[in-house]
């Protein structure tokens, strides 16, 4: 933000109903003056100058609740005691950096991943028990080439497909293992991120009860500890 000052003279103009005042540079070969510049040095921290020449801040004037988001400034010009009779006009040019595109951005990424982890979690949880059989070619009492025998092993899955739900072993299994950040727990960290996004840029939620009702049903239809669920959600 920087803060300018030019000289000014009044000139009437008529229109149809009434003669306006308006007032135009005084000198048209004059530059302006440069009287201060300042900025924000992190988002939202505005940084104050008081010098001989000039002072700037950023004030707190809320006059309603609608207002509440505006950002008010003030300034002085301490050196307006020594100009010549005149008139004088103030004007800013501000510099805006436009930070939507790369929010935007990030937005997707946090909901890209999330997707990723929640992809993650169900092709984990949908690892079934299975049974294998090795043929076991060392087996001294084998005379015949076209004899062999068999050793059955059996690996422990994450779902049960009899019941279609998650097995014990899994929920225990990922209960410790979040027991001391459950919140970044795969079943609860993609789904606050689902609801901040659609919170954001849907107006799906007609009210604070409707976003947590969605909420609890999203978090009871993925989390392992619902083994009454049927384990059937697809992530695509």
């Amino acid at each position: 933000m920087s803060l300018f000052r030019r000289r000014v003279k009044k000139e009437l103009r008529e229109n149809r109903l009434n003669v306006l005042t308006h007032y135009v540079k005084f000198d048209q070969n004059e530059p302006d003056e440069f009287i201060l510049t300042s900025g924000e040095r992190s988002f939202g921290d505005f940084n104050k100058i008081n010098n001989n020449n000039a002072s700037i801040r950023e004030m707190e004037l809320v006059l309603d609740k609608e207002s509440s988001i505006i950002r008010h400034f003030t300034g002085m010009d301490k050196t307006a005691s020594e100009l010549t009779d005149g008139y004088y006009q103030y004007y800013i040019i501000l510099d805006i950096d436009d930070y939507s595109v790369s929010f935007l951005q990030e937005k997707v990424n946090e909901l890209l991943s999330a997707r990723n982890e929640l992809n993650k979690y169900y092709i984990e949880g949908s690892i079934t028990s299975q049974n294998k059989e090795i043929i076991d070619l060392t087996n001294p009492h084998i005379k015949h080439p076209s004899e062999f025998s068999f050793v059955r092993n059996k690996t422990s899955g994450n779902y049960d497909e009899k019941v279609n739900k998650l097995t014990q072993n899994f929920l225990n299994q990922k209960l410790s293992q979040y027991k001391n950040n459950f919140e970044e727990a795969p079943w609860i960290a993609p789904i606050m991120v689902y609801i901040e996004f659609l919170e954001v840029f849907s107006d799906v939620f007609k009210s604070n009860i409707n976003k947590k009702e969605i909420l609890k049903n999203l978090l009871i239809f993925v989390s392992p500890r619902d083994r009454k669920s049927k384990w059937c959600f697809d992530c695509s």
